[in-house]
């Protein structure tokens, strides 16, 4: 099989790519210019310069291969919603065109379960898609896209991953390394709600899978490791890596929600993924256990997760930086103080606030 690769040089991408090498397929990415394609030369892979934007780059990106891996995306902590509505529908759409044109015989869409926004577990594929933030927007835009392009005549498949990490991960190890320079977490329900992890060598696999299995056209999977697990049992797989982690407290999450602006803005400058994570999107996904029924994929692609949380996590963190491991990095001290005071600082001006609406309320009566 000859495979074109969008999005190569990132974390997914770039494990599509080893893993249709491992398979002893033949592979082309798209890149941009300004792209770091050096590992991506050594390893044999065709390149193609270009962007999601310029149709004459990809209608040669396309030419004579025999499946599109679209795996190039833009998310919200680095790109606005312009931003993301132009590469994620925008250049969907486009790809898929070029495509359509080109005779390419499989289609493989990476979306993500953002597509759903927040829902009582399980979620499975049949559950209403109502996205609560513009990434899941525009990943919903694009799925409708490829589903159009399907009715047309092009064979696609949707793959809707969880939170992916491994090596090459710009957003949530980089994410859970800041809070892990924090003297304290403050979770909601004090981290023992459930979130579902991927390690992006799983993704990969499915990948593959999808772009083989004959029954998989027209379909969409979720995608995950199989074993929920919740935020307290990461931060203790971290600290049980690395020898030390930060203090776990339990913060009801309606207050936090009610302080998380002021939280966010204060935070920003010292640990701004951790501060993005606070927006009230984000926060309202934190209402509910979830969870997703990865079955359909398990029946349907043969779909079957090998990594979990403890091994990718140790696998990811000796990728990303092998000194977070076995306690050779520690918490920054003037951060942990400071940290410490303004989260003190804020849950009091919060304990206050409430103590004087209360007495205010009292004396209504």
């Amino acid at each position: 099989m000859k495979a074109l690769v969008t999005g190569a040089t990132g974390m997914i991408g770039g494990a599509i790519v080893d893993a249709l090498l491992a398979h002893g397929h033949s592979v082309r990415a798209l890149v941009r210019a300004a792209a770091q394609v050096d590992p991506l030369i050594l390893k044999g892979v065709d390149l193609v310069v270009g962007d999601l934007g310029d149709a004459e780059s990809l209608r040669q990106a396309v030419q004579g291969v025999d499946a599109v891996f679209h795996a190039a995306a833009a998310l919200g902590f680095r790109a606005g919603a312009a931003i993301m509505d132009d590469v994620n529908v925008g250049g969907t759409e486009r790809l898929l065109a070029a495509s359509r044109a080109a005779g390419v015989g499989r289609f493989v869409h990476i979306s993500s379960v953002a597509v759903y926004g927040p829902h009582e577990p399980p979620i499975d594929e049949t559950t209403p898609q109502q996205p609560n933030d513009a990434y899941g927007r525009t990943k919903l835009a694009a799925e409708a896209a490829v589903m159009r392009a399907y009715a047309q005549g092009l064979p696609t498949v949707i793959l809707r991953p969880c939170i992916v990490y491994g090596p090459g991960d710009r957003y949530f190890l980089p994410t859970l390394l800041q809070l892990m320079r924090l003297p304290i977490a403050p979770l909601p329900e004090g981290g023992d709600l459930l979130i579902e992890l991927v390690y992006v060598t799983d993704v990969a696999e499915a990948a593959l899978l999808a772009a083989t299995r004959a029954q998989a056209v027209g379909q969409a999977y979720n995608i995950t490791d199989g074993r929920p697990t919740t935020l307290r049992d990461i931060i203790e797989t971290y600290a049980l890596l690395a020898g030390h982690g930060p203090r776990i407290i339990s913060v009801d999450l309606h207050r936090l929600t009610q302080i998380s602006g002021a939280l966010r803005e204060a935070l920003m400058p010292l640990a701004p993924r951790v501060a993005y994570l606070l927006d009230t999107e984000r926060l309202a996904n934190l209402r509910h256990d979830i969870h997703y029924d990865i079955s359909k994929a398990e029946r349907e692609l043969g779909y079957s997760p090998q990594v979990g949380v403890y091994e990718g996590l140790r696998r990811a963190l000796e990728a990303y930086d092998p000194s977070w491991l076995g306690g050779k990095r520690r918490v920054s001290m003037p951060l942990a103080l400071g940290v410490t005071a303004l989260i003190g600082g804020l849950l009091g001006v919060a304990l206050v606030r409430r103590a004087f609406r209360q007495r205010a309320e009292a004396r209504q009566f």
